[in-house]
Order: structure tokens, then C-alpha cells, then sequence
């Protein structure tokens, strides 16, 4: 809540990151494996970080449209259109590297490490 000077977007940025592992949990089960170990769990404490991570690069991208850019801070249009494909490409690139990292778990042969992979990416 700090560094976002927010507490609202604080909290509904975590909301979001704990949806979209609810998800995942589901997405998981269906499709690859009905066991979740304790390594999985562990996983979700890294969707914090690297969710959290995206909400202080969107945060720091919205302030920067107004206080570098020149943008009214009441023009939340214009400051959109700086805010998206400035983070966009930032949190597309971290996400997709972190993604492709933990799939190569899926070529392992312990079978926890490899649906580590599976879960995590």
C-alpha cells in the first residue's frame, strides 16, 4: 500500500492474484494431474510476488503518464494509453521468461519437480 499509495489498489491487486490461482488449481486438475503436493502449494507464494510485481510496474507506469509525460491526472484516457503498452511490454516479457523457465521443469524426471513446473508455469 506504500509504494502504490493506494490501500484499495493494494488489496484488489492481491484479490486478483489470489482469482486467477484459484484458476490455475482448477486449470491443473482437469488438464494435467488430480495430486497437488506441498511444492505446488509453495508455488503460490511466488504468483504473489510476480503478481505483485505487475501491480508496481502498472502503478509506477500510470504516475509516470502525469508527472514525466505532462498528462492531466484527471485525463485517465490518455494516461491509459501511456500506462498499457509501457507496462504491457514489461510484464509481458517478465511473465512469459518466468513461464518458459518453469516449464523446462517439465522435462524432469522426478515426477513432483515436474508438475512443479507444470503448476508454476
Amino acid at each position: 500500500a506504500i509504494l502504490t499509495r493506494s490501500t484499495v489498489i493494494a488489496l484488489m491487486g492481491m484479490l486478483s492474484i489470489l482469482l486467477s490461482a484459484g484458476v490455475a488449481v482448477f486449470i491443473y486438475r482437469i488438464c494435467f494431474c488430480g495430486w497437488f503436493g506441498l511444492l505446488n502449494g509453495f508455488a503460490f507464494f511466488l504468483l504473489l510476488g510476480i503478481g505483485c510485481d505487475d501491480v508496481f510496474v502498472l502503478a509506477d507506469a500510470w504516475r509516470q503518464a502525469s508527472e514525466t509525460r505532462g498528462i492531466p491526472p484527471d485525463d485517465y484516457l490518455a494516461r491509459l494509453r501511456y500506462t498499457l503498452p509501457r507496462a504491457g511490454k514489461s510484464i509481458m516479457s517478465t511473465s512469459l521468461t518466468t513461464g518458459v523457465a518453469f516449464f523446462g521443469n517439465a522435462i524432469c524426471v522426478i515426477p513432483p519437480l515436474r508438475l512443479f513446473g507444470m503448476f508454476s508455469g
